[in-house]
């Protein structure tokens, strides 16, 4: 999606800088990982020939039959447990949730008739969204950016999952919390559209 948006002229080419120090420590775990299976998997010792027939798949049972096994299973395969707070162009904080975080998943919230706060992210562009109000000003302020603002109920289960109430989160085409920030502060979201010249836009979705 950065690069869509960088040749779609959607963002400057500074955010294509974010890309090697977000993916390289995923990439490295993956290669090692995927090293030491195939390793076990193309041995000729008995030791692993035991292993492969017998132990491994009566553990891998064990573990994925086993409720926290099987999450952390799921959040393996499927990276959503992956984080880039450390990442350049990951900023603030707004309750538990931190710039760079995946955004939390919250169900029954009302926003236009959608169910829960993902559905939104189906544009694959920068959203801002709001757990609580959204105030006139701060819509106001955001309106010659494009950037949509999705203000989102309050209910019990935002709270649990992190979210901070009346605070504001700029979302990533992918889903990544770029910005968190308390209060609803104009400045800091201006400042970060203005920062990586974003511009929202079916540039952002790439090929379709």
């Amino acid at each position: 999606w950065k690069l869509a948006a960088v040749l779609g002229g959607c963002a400057d080419a500074r955010l294509l800088d974010s890309y090697e120090p977000e993916r390289i420590a995923f990439a490295r775990r993956l290669i090692k990982t995927t090293d030491q299976m195939f390793r076990v998997l193309t041995s000729r010792s008995t030791l692993a020939g035991l292993w492969r027939r017998y132990l491994m798949p009566k553990m891998i049972a064990l573990f994925v039959a086993n409720r926290a096994g099987a999450r952390l299973a799921f959040r393996t395969v499927s990276q959503i447990g992956i984080d880039y707070r450390e990442s350049a162009i990951s900023r603030g904080g707004a309750g538990r949730v931190r710039g760079g975080d995946r955004l939390p998943y919250v169900e029954g919230l009302a926003d236009a008739g959608e169910g829960d706060n993902f559905a939104p992210l189906s544009s694959l562009d920068w959203q801002i969204h709001v757990y609580g109000a959204a105030s006139p000003a701060f819509r106001a302020a955001l309106a010659p950016t494009g950037v949509q603002i999705h203000a989102f109920a309050w209910t019990p289960a935002a709270g649990a999952a992190g979210l901070s109430r009346d605070a504001a989160y700029l979302v990533r085409p992918d889903g990544h919390v770029a910005l968190a920030v308390e209060t609803q502060d104009p400045g800091s979201f201006l400042g970060y559209i203005a920062e990586f010249a974003i511009k929202v836009g079916v540039a952002t979705r790439g090929p379709q």
